[in-house]
């Protein structure tokens, strides 16, 4: 058998390994930053929920079933968001009587953080109508 010259086996071996591992941490970190704060456009669908109905009244109107809200910004914090809103809350404590009441700026019922914007809310208005509920006798409660 033939020896290896030691030249051989000096050409082979990488030059500046430490210099060429930074570099190589440098670009991976530099690659990460990239993708994860990258911007990106994701829909909400969210079921609304009412609570707080006053006592003695029903909804007369039909409630939407799903509510699209569409988010802005970087996807952990879109997913964070979709987590942290199970469903859209409509509060009809300030309902007293019958009537319709309007919900408008749906968005501002999120719990959404500072750095995503919301582009669109579909349907942007919601209008419900309570009306007297009915007693097995047929007259209205107040």
């Amino acid at each position: 058998m033939d020896r290896i010259p030691s030249d051989t086996v000096s050409r082979f071996r990488p030059r500046n390994l430490t210099l060429k591992l930074l570099c190589l941490a440098l670009a991976f970190s530099v690659w990460s930053l990239a993708a994860t704060w990258k911007k990106s456009e994701a829909v909400l669908s969210l079921e609304p929920r009412l609570v707080n109905i006053p006592r003695g009244y029903s909804l007369g109107s039909p409630l939407p079933r799903k509510v699209s809200i569409t988010l802005y910004g970087p996807p952990a914090l879109i997913r964070a968001a979709k987590h942290a809103n199970p469903a859209l809350v409509l509060d009809l404590a300030g309902a007293a009587a019958p009537g319709t009441t309007a919900f408008i700026h749906l968005e501002t019922r999120l719990r959404l953080p500072e750095e995503i914007r919301v582009t669109r809310v579909s349907p942007g208005r919601l209008e419900l109508r309570l009306e007297p509920e009915h007693s097995p006798q047929g007259d209205r409660h107040p």
